[in-house]
């Protein structure tokens, strides 16, 4: 029979050694200019510049969505957990889409998920951004796409690209 005095301990220092964690990765990413990049891709980032066309891609069920990432420098990513090293949480992403007139015309996100990489760069890719309503008629028109992304650290960056939907 396991004494409850040691599980109790055992969690206490699991909790210190991911508060401690925590505090060093928002200590290191305090040392470099935050950097927020907005991209594409199921698999695989590609960074989007203003202009660029951007795929939507259509659902099993009648949706339609854009696969987006992010690139980041100077945010808290998380981590997975291991034997060595406590979980932690990742950023809140939130990805908007806007027409023209600013009205939002898609949105999605993530949460709590650990980036890839460390406070230096990290990238996290296959999320994807509903699209409620787009222009389809071939007719060119240029959307505002938005990512704002907040870490446990109290960051909070926003970065935006006007794109056309393909």
């Amino acid at each position: 029979m396991r004494s409850p005095t040691l599980s109790v301990l055992a969690i206490a220092l699991g909790l210190t050694t991911a508060c401690e964690e925590a505090g060093e990765s928002c200590e290191l990413a305090s040392q470099h200019e935050t950097l927020l990049e907005i991209g594409e891709g199921e698999d695989r980032l590609t960074i989007i510049d203003d202009l660029d066309r951007v795929p939507v891609s259509s659902g099993p069920q009648g949706g339609n969505h854009i696969w987006v990432g992010v690139l980041t420098s100077g945010v808290s990513p998380g981590r997975r957990g291991s034997i060595s090293h406590a979980a932690q949480e990742g950023p809140d992403i939130r990805f908007d889409l806007m027409d023209s007139t600013g009205a939002r015309v898609g949105d999605g996100g993530i949460s709590g998920t650990p980036l890839k990489g460390d406070e230096i760069e990290a990238e996290i890719v296959g999320a994807q951004l509903y699209v409620d309503t787009w222009n389809e008629d071939g007719v060119d028109t240029l959307y505002t796409m938005r990512a704002t992304l907040w870490d446990r650290c109290g960051t909070e960056i926003i970065t935006e690209r006007s794109v056309y939907l393909d």
